[in-house]
């Protein structure tokens, strides 16, 4: 694991400030928004030449294996210019996944693929949408053909289900539905059809049904742990990654504020002066701190204990991280005044990334239970 502070790491945070800076200027987010784009293929390969998808993969299977705790505050970094490009659910889940697959020809195949940003994989896990994240039932089913094995599943808000190439899908099997298994199925197989859309802060996601699916036995994906367990393990990694985003967002919308009331001026003063909105100002700095806080225990917990153990923490991060962030955006659009509740301007969109975040991976009251069961409150 690299030390919290050293060379390497900097020069990994570095790499991404500056990533962003030169591609995602707060102007091409806009235009992106105009054309609709789902993801910028350039961009991806980019982000998969500089290694930062082989931070998610261990070095014997080709990665670089960094530590948790270093994969989010890279996804921190990159949050801030607003990326389409599916990093956070991509590392956490789909290479989180991968990695932990018994070394195969096909999933030597595919994680060779996904690592060098030709092609992109979604975890198909959810089935009710109304049901909680860690705890959703599983009623796809499996069973054998000869030599082949046959699908049936519904799977719904599957992340960036729509623009995949290969699914990993969780199945039970008909015959003993206490077996739980992963299938690799290629997105374009015969039975497989995705029902694309967008969620409202410009997200790709799809419902996917697999009608009597057939694929060869070597698309079973084997694992040396329980399956059940390794998707609960890429869920907490998801989670962390998605109050990480989070935080990034809020740091560069409280940055913005502050530039932008240091910029204004109001009877031939500079609105930052006024005593009222530093007050506001100081408060949401307040706030970004104790957010900050409860991510960086959260990922030394990670690092020290593991994923499982450091779920309650976890959990925390990501109901600070939504609270917080909700807070400070909400601010920033009244600090900014009319010109913060038009589409034009960036805030609003930065508002509507936190919020579409605090309904990812867990919402704040299904974390809130989670913390208080492990605290024993329950």
């Amino acid at each position: 694991m690299m030390p919290a502070e050293s060379p390497e790491r900097s020069a990994l945070l570095d790499s991404a400030r500056r990533f962003v800076a030169e591609r995602y200027p707060v102007s091409s987010h806009l235009a992106r928004l105009q054309r609709a784009e789902h993801y910028d293929r350039e961009h991806w390969r980019a982000i998969a030449d500089l290694g930062w998808l082989a931070c998610a993969v261990d070095e014997s299977n080709g990665g670089l294996g960094l530590g948790y705790g270093l994969q989010s505050e890279l996804v921190e970094a990159l949050a801030t210019g607003l990326p389409r490009e599916p990093f956070s659910s991509q590392t956490s889940l789909v290479g989180f996944l991968l990695n932990q697959v018994t070394p195969c020809n096909t999933r030597n195949d595919i994680l060779q693929r996904w690592l060098g940003g030709s092609s992109i994989v979604a975890f198909a896990h959810q089935e009710d949408r109304a049901g909680d994240y860690f705890d959703s039932e599983v009623n796809a089913t499996y069973s054998r053909r000869g030599s082949s094995f046959i699908l049936k599943s519904h799977k719904c808000a599957v992340i960036d289900g729509g623009i995949a190439d290969h699914l990993i899908v969780s199945c039970r099997s008909l015959d003993a539905p206490s077996s739980l298994n992963l299938f690799l199925v290629p997105s374009n197989c015969t039975g497989v059809s995705v029902a694309r859309y967008r969620t409202f802060d410009g997200r790709d996601i799809a419902d996917i049904e697999l009608n009597e699916v057939e694929i060869s036995s070597a698309c079973c994906l084997q694992f040396k742990a329980d399956p059940a367990v390794l998707i609960q393990s890429a869920q907490l990694l998801f989670t962390l990654f998605i109050a990480s985003e989070t935080l990034g967002i809020t740091q560069t919308v409280l940055r913005q504020t502050h530039a932008y009331l240091n910029e204004r001026e109001q009877f031939g003063t500079q609105i930052v002066n006024f005593q009222a909105l530093q007050h506001r100002l100081v408060n949401m700095l307040l706030a970004v701190i104790r957010a900050e806080s409860a991510l960086a225990i959260a990922r030394q917990t990670v690092d020290d204990d593991g994923l499982l153990t450091a779920s309650e923490y976890i959990s925390a991060a990501k109901v600070r991280s939504t609270t917080v962030g909700m807070f400070v955006a909400q601010e920033a659009v009244q600090l900014h005044g009319a010109i913060g509740m038009t589409d034009e301007y960036i805030v609003g969109h930065y508002l509507k990334r936190i919020t579409a975040n605090g309904l990812l991976a867990g919402t704040s009251d299904e974390h809130l239970s989670r913390f208080a069961k492990h605290r024993g409150f329950t």
